[in-house]
């Protein structure tokens, strides 16, 4: 983007911009401490709260094709 401002970055463009950092990212620590983040090693069900669920509320309704039973 520094050498051609302006100019849109296309899927043939996106091999060349990350080829050499996107393998560097991938070390044991980061790998790790995504797993611990996410609350799945050590397991941890609480890493969430209750807010944080609040959008998916919003597909706890009924289906209007299938009626009440």
């Amino acid at each position: 983007m520094l050498n051609h401002p302006g100019r849109t970055i296309s899927i043939h463009d996106v091999g060349g911009l990350l080829g050499d950092d996107y393998p560097k990212s991938f070390t044991p620590c980061n790998i790790t401490s995504g797993f611990c983040v996410a609350g799945i090693y050590p397991f941890n069900p609480d890493v969430f709260g209750e807010d944080e669920f609040l959008p998916s509320a919003a597909t706890d309704r009924l289906d209007p094709n299938i009626g009440e039973r």
